[in-house]
């Protein structure tokens, strides 16, 4: 008897553990940034023996890359160990058992959760952020958003299951040491942008599914980084200035990695 309770008990703790695992399932997919910005960049000259000085009358521009936030990233995580991580990316993982949306590092087989940099600004499909970014959606003339475009048969309800795609607002900010910016922008269904995938998979004999979205954003926003050939001394560069170009998913795929966790 107490070889089958025992055995009973390993079986519920398993199955216990299997489940806990299960839960975990996600989509993950690329998140890439391609950003032209535009500084003013000051130049000590001296015209007429002394007549004028700091004349700031080059402007510059600089392109922010999926490279650069993640060595900014990787420096505030790692410090001088951030060379480590630079053969890595940036990947968008959504729990398939709630929706619940994170950003990691990925770097082989290690994934680091980097959600914490770019605040609550990727949440809810890269909207969570919006109205406050850009208070004239709140005004009377505004869009109902998002935009459908695709048969809607749980309309009201938290997943869609037969969307082709939705047009809506999207925003994103990112915080680090040497590099922030705050973009908004749009990503239009009619161009079959804001496309969704119903990501689908079984782990440990449970099948999971859910729509995941991949989007391209043309955006627009400021930008604030540091241009010093060497972040770790004290003479640092910080530039600050407009910018405009494209953040964006990839295709979404089923993984197996623990996700993130759910509310």
């Amino acid at each position: 008897m107490k070889l089958i309770r025992l055995a009973l008990a390993t079986l519920a703790l398993t199955l216990g553990l299997a489940a806990l695992n299960a839960s975990a399932q996600s989509s993950q997919q690329p998140l890439a940034f391609s950003i032209l910005m535009e500084y003013q960049y000051e130049t000590n000259t001296v015209i007429d023996a002394g007549a004028e000085t700091n004349n700031p009358s080059t402007l510059r521009t600089l392109l922010i890359t999926p490279r650069d936030v993640l060595k900014a990233i990787g420096v505030d995580l790692f410090g001088k160990e951030w060379t480590n991580w630079m053969g890595g990316s940036l990947v968008r993982r959504v729990n398939l058992t709630n929706g619940t949306e994170g950003i990691y590092l990925r770097n082989g087989a290690k994934f680091t959760n980097v959600s914490s940099f770019f605040g609550t600004s990727f949440t809810n499909d890269f909207t969570e952020g919006a109205p406050a970014a850009f208070p004239g959606l709140t005004n009377s003339f505004s869009p109902q958003l998002p935009i459908f475009h695709g048969w809607v048969t749980n309309e009201g309800a938290t997943n869609f299951t037969n969307i082709v795609s939705l047009s809506n607002v999207r925003f994103i900010s990112l915080n680090t040491t040497n590099l922030k910016f705050n973009l908004i922008g749009v990503n239009l269904a009619a161009l079959r942008n804001g496309r969704f995938t119903n990501v689908a998979g079984t782990t440990d004999g449970v099948h999971y599914s859910l729509p995941v979205d991949s989007l391209l954003v043309s955006a627009v926003g400021d930008v604030y980084i540091n241009i010093s050939t060497n972040l770790f001394t004290n003479a640092q560069i910080f530039v600050s200035g407009p910018a405009r170009g494209t953040f964006g998913t990839g295709f979404p795929t089923y993984s197996h990695f623990a996700g993130p966790p759910g509310p």
